[in-house]
Parts: structure tokens; C-alpha cells; sequence
């Protein structure tokens, strides 16, 4: 395989890869933090407004829901990792494209060799990460069966 070839076949599609995931994972932290404040103060208001204990009963399971919901998919979690996945594996091709870095005087060779570990360790590493974020959770789900 040839550098175009990697670059184009395999380190572009995972920048932009990682780029969609943290900026989608970015948006849904966004909007259930948003939602989970705006519930929150809106209980205040409504206890305020001697509204029906009800409708404060269910703006306070409302607000419940949605910070189990916002643990439960880690979006803050995922949009830094995804995120720092992706400027990582940036910051690499720009180090191989300028010659700088790891790169600095080694031979044509040795660059490709060179990106291609660098590269496949941060995938690596990214993908450990995800697969121990998963076992523990599913372990943590077991265990609440019990």
C-alpha cells in the first residue's frame, strides 16, 4: 500500500470519522444538558406558581430521566475522546506531510512506516478505550440484575 493510498483509503476516512461522531456526540451532550437545566429551573418557577404537586412530580422525573439518560450514553465522554481521536491522527498527517516531528530526516520508506504505527496506535488506542468503557458498563448492567 502505497502513502496516497493510506492516506486516502484509511487516515482520511477515520479524521472524518472521529470529526462526525464527536461533533454528533457534542450536539446530544448539548441539547440533554439543555434540557436538563431548563427542567431543573423550571421547577423552581412552577412550585413558585403554586402549580398541581403533579406537574412538579413529573418535570422532577423529567429531569431524573434525562441525567440517566445523559450518563447512560456518555456523550461527554465520547465527543473529548472522539474529539481528541481525531485531532490526534490530524496532527500526525500534518507531522508526515511536513516532514517534521517523527518524521524528520528518515527516508521515504521509513515516513509511511512510521505514520501507519502512529496512526494505528491512536485507532488502537481509541478502540480500547471504547471496548473497556463497554465492559464496564455492561458488567455494571449485570450486576444491577442481580
Amino acid at each position: 500500500m502505497g502513502t496516497d493510498e493510506y492516506i486516502n483509503c484509511r487516515l482520511n476516512p477515520q479524521i472524518d470519522w472521529y470529526s462526525s461522531k464527536a461533533n454528533l456526540h457534542k450536539r446530544i451532550y448539548y441539547v440533554l444538558a439543555s434540557l436538563i437545566g431548563v427542567t431543573a429551573a423550571s421547577i423552581t418557577v412552577t412550585v413558585a406558581t403554586d402549580v398541581d404537586k403533579v406537574f412538579v412530580a413529573i418535570l422532577g422525573g423529567a429531569v431524573s430521566s434525562l441525567t440517566v439518560l445523559q450518563s447512560l450514553l456518555k456523550s461527554h465522554e465520547k465527543w473529548l475522546g472522539y474529539r481528541s481521536a481525531c485531532e490526534d491522527l490530524k496532527r500526525e498527517k500534518y507531522y508526515f506531510k511536513t516532514l517534521s516531528g517523527h518524521y524528520k530526516g528518515l527516508d521515504e520508506d521509513e515516513t509511511l512506516a512510521t505514520l501507519v504505527d502512529r496512526s494505528e496506535n491512536i485507532i488502537s488506542s481509541e478502540h480500547q478505550e471504547w471496548r473497556s468503557s463497554n465492559r464496564t458498563r455492561n458488567i455494571d448492567a449485570a450486576q444491577q440484575q442481580r
